[in-house]
């Protein structure tokens, strides 16, 4: 159905359309598009011009390659493929206007008469069908004389099976179409405005053609003003047919499901709740009626894949390109995976109601009472096939696994496994992709996944935790060598878990951090939700007394060098809020320790006991640090950026010892509950993660181990990145790098201060040092995970004797544990540390 409401919004954006030259115009007399000569003129020209656009974006981009130093490459390259993805998917309404006219008008104009009052002769959607039934089957079908005999009775076979519905239905209708459209609608809007900040930016970008001519010239002057007008016109040019076609897929899609979903099955699911658009119960008294509709459908389907459905892989390839090198190929909740991946949602939807709608047929057969009713329909399903979207003969099976590839590998493989707790002796998956069992390493399994017969009944299954996975069924079971072949409950006793239970019990006791360990679950846990406002508010505390510090700091620091101790104190108060500052607990984090507390080994091992030495030395900093800060409040309560030195007159304190002793508790408490949480996101988490996947590594070096165990291998490393590349790693590589620089930077200008101190300067040598031992730990810990898996894959291919092996093992990556964009090297700690070097000798010479 088609609302008055939907059409009205529809018409509006015809015509804004039109005012950017859309070849189609909304006749409101006839309630349907009409081909305008002037606007089609128009639009072949403008659309050419983009054509020419994409060529030469296409050779600058060619050009700026092979430049030695360009900086501009990478943006043109982006630049090219979004032109591209405006070519092709703008092609199909400016050179076939008259096909998408008739599709829509359909889709549009006869689809509202489903509304139509039942008393009439006819129903209206049922002549609304059969005229485009004879329209399509002139042009493009060739229809059998049983089926033309089936049409002269259509009259009679469909009649009044849409009820006139209510102001309700209608209501709901409306509503749901602005809840798709509203939101994209806006991001389209403001796409033109900040696609023209760009010219506002740099102007003198190889990306704007005008500055191919000599600048400041009168010519180039002229063209570039002319350039910025076609600029922004073909912004709005693209962004009006993007938004015209985002409401048509909308409405057809609203259209067809519920008639797929709901209407045409036997057997109603109830999973899908209250039928929204219910049809008359004479429907199904004959299965004449239900073939006649559901073909109406299947050729009206068929039409739009012939129209559009060639260009939807170029425009699947492009899109993916763009998300690529957007450099976020990891998260899912990006605009343009979220658009990719609910696009693909919506014809796999499609197809999964077709499919079902037919094995109703099947299973409901007793629904018919008539044999000759249950024969005819059996010879109708087993001729019947499920209603798709893609071009056919090319599109089909590609567009079964459109979400592989629109939501990232990483993300995917961290559903896939975050759907269950790994201390379960079964691993539930469903909904999942094939794509993504076949990344793991498993083959294609002959049963189904179903709910009941995901769970592992051997017995040698409560010993191992290792992953058999089949196409659409995860089965654990055992191997020669397995990933984590090990107890699979946690042992509170052994040393890593104890460490993390005391750490937990510290974020207890402050009631700064959201994980607490479960004596009865025995494993870490999501705090209770009455506790995540406590949370907030230590976090809501935190940023006001930080702006508060640094104000103190701009009002109360004497001299240069005061305010460098107090900007370096401040500095380490900022990385460590900004590192626990999170909005909602992470539960695959809580996930991923515990996995690891269940199935990591000692075995003695040196990367463990560097583990142990760097949590029992945080433990230790839990009590220094905070300690430290309350004895600067004791003996130096004016020093900024504390927050008395606001009550301090000409160096003296004015209050009483009363207000010192609130002071020196406010300052322990501040600087204790930043380094637990912080230290909770950071060392806690990322250093058992890091060890294990080396260890894991080290493992598969000293066992005979196979290409499917290293497939296992690349999804722990997924699954590790998923977890600490963005929230946890990135924050604490960047933030201790900062710290890093400015501790070094206020260490140096105190020690050739006229009155240098041993023991000022040894407040901030003491941090430094501490801050560049983690900094080359951890990125020496990473970029060892890439070198270990690098010697493996070589050791490998050489005792590989088949030339299959040794191709496949020339398609393996080496593991790479990633902080942000960039992924970690062995000789990154080294980089890293000539960057704070070189940062801290600038600082130095501007001080100067």
């Amino acid at each position: 159905m088609a609302t008055e409401f939907t059409l009205h919004k529809f018409e509006e954006l015809i015509q804004f359309g039109n005012l950017f030259c859309f070849p189609l115009v909304w006749d409101p007399a006839m309630k349907k598009l009409i081909i305008s000569p002037l606007h089609y003129a128009a639009s072949v020209i403008i659309q050419l011009g983009l054509y020419i656009e994409t060529v030469i974006v296409l050779v600058l981009t060619i050009h700026n390659k092979t430049k030695i130093g360009s900086s501009h490459f990478n943006f043109l390259l982006l630049s090219f493929y979004c032109l591209l993805a405006i070519c092709v998917g703008t092609s199909v309404i400016t050179f076939r206007p008259r096909d998408v006219a008739r599709i829509w008008n359909w889709a549009f104009r006869d689809s509202q008469k489903l509304i139509a009052d039942p008393q009439s002769d006819i129903n209206g959607f049922a002549q609304g069908v059969m005229q485009h039934l004879k329209l399509l089957s002139l042009e493009h079908f060739r229809v059998d004389n049983a089926h033309q005999c089936r049409n002269n009775n259509l009259s009679f076979l469909l009649a009044n099976w849409w009820p006139k519905p209510t102001s309700r239905a209608e209501m709901m209708f409306n509503r749901a179409f602005l809840k798709v459209t509203l939101p994209i609608n806006l991001i389209l809007n403001i796409m033109p405005f900040m696609a023209v900040c760009h010219i506002l930016i740099d102007h003198r970008h190889s990306l704007h053609l005008p500055n191919l001519l000599p600048y400041g010239t009168l010519i180039y002057c002229v063209t570039y003003l002319i350039y910025i007008i076609f600029f922004i016109y073909a912004l709005f040019y693209c962004t009006s047919r993007a938004k015209i076609l985002i409401s048509a897929v909308t409405l057809q899609t609203m259209i067809v499901l519920p008639l797929l979903r709901q209407e045409f099955r036997l057997k109603q699911d109830t999973s899908f709740g209250k039928r929204k658009y219910p049809l008359v119960p004479e429907f199904w008294e004959r299965p004449e009626n239900i073939v006649n509709m559901y073909r109406s459908l299947q050729i009206f389907l068929t039409e739009i894949c012939y129209v559009f459905g060639l260009g939807v892989l170029p425009l699947q390839a492009i899109l993916g390109q763009i998300q690529i090198d957007l450099g976020d190929p990891i998260r899912n909740n990006s605009v343009l995976c979220r658009v990719l991946d609910d696009y693909a949602y919506i014809h796999r939807v499609m197809h999964k109601s077709a499919t079902d709608c037919i094995t109703s047929w099947k299973t409901g057969w007793a629904h018919w009472d008539c044999a000759r009713d249950r024969k005819y329909m059996r010879k109708f399903r087993k001729s019947c096939k499920p209603i798709y979207f893609g071009y056919p003969g090319f599109m089909v099976g590609v567009l079964r696994v459109w979400s592989t590839y629109s939501r990232t590998p990483e993300a995917g493989v961290r559903d896939f496994f975050w759907s269950t707790e790994y201390a379960e002796y079964g691993v539930r998956m469903a909904g999942r992709s094939t794509e993504y069992a076949r990344f793991a390493g498993g083959r294609k399994s002959k049963t189904n996944f179903t709910p009941d017969n995901d769970i592992c009944s051997n017995d040698s299954c409560r010993n191992t935790i290792e992953f058999t996975v089949h196409c659409t069924q995860v089965h654990v079971g055992t191997q020669k060598y397995t990933m984590s072949g090990r107890q699979r409950t946690i042992n509170p006793k052994c040393p890593l878990v104890s460490r993390l239970k005391r750490h937990l019990k510290y974020g207890d006791i402050l009631l700064c951090t959201f994980p607490t360990w479960d004596e009865n679950k025995n494993k870490i846990v999501t705090r209770n939700k009455k506790y995540h406002k406590i949370v907030y508010l230590t976090h809501f505390l935190h940023f006001v007394i930080i702006w508060t510090q640094l104000y103190c700091t701009r009002m109360k620091a004497a001299n240069l060098l005061e305010r460098a101790e107090a900007i370096g104190f401040t500095t380490m108060i900022l990385g460590g809020f900004i590192i626990k500052s999170e909005i909602r607990p992470d539960s695959d984090r809580i996930s991923l320790l515990n996995y690891i507390c269940a199935n990591y080994l000692d075995n003695n091992c040196l990367t463990w006991k560097l583990v142990y030495l760097c949590l029992d030395l945080v433990k230790c900093i839990y009590i220094i640090l905070p300690g430290f800060t309350a004895l600067l409040a004791l003996f130096l309560p004016c020093k900024a950026p504390l927050i008395s030195a606001f009550f301090c007159d000409k160096g003296h304190f004015a209050l009483g010892p009363g207000y010192r002793c609130v002071f020196i508790v406010h300052e322990f408490l501040n600087m204790a509950t930043l380094i637990v949480a912080g230290a909770h996101q950071s060392c806690v988490t990322l250093v058992p993660c890091l060890a294990y996947l080396l260890t894991e590594l080290k493992r598969a070096l000293s066992f005979s181990v196979g290409l499917s165990d290293y497939r296992k291998l690349q999804v722990s490393e997924k699954i590790v990145n998923a977890v600490v590349r963005f929230r946890i790693f990135a924050l604490f590589g960047y933030f201790l790098l900062l710290v890093q620089i400015i501790l070094g930077f206020v260490a140096v200008k105190i020690l050739h201060d006229d009155e240098a101190s041993v023991f000022r300067a040894g407040i901030f040598i003491c941090p430094y040092v501490g801050t560049l031992l983690v900094s080359l730990g951890a990125f020496s810990m990473a970029g060892n995970v890439i070198r270990t898996s690098s010697k493996w894959i070589l050791l490998y291919k050489g005792r590989s004797k088949s030339s299959v092996t040794r191709r496949m093992c020339r398609s393996l990556t080496p593991l790479r544990v990633q902080f942000g964009n960039n992924f970690v090297e062995p000789l990154t700690p080294l980089v890293i540390q000539e960057f704070c070097v070189r940062q801290t000798a600038s600082l130095l010479i501007l001080s100067t």
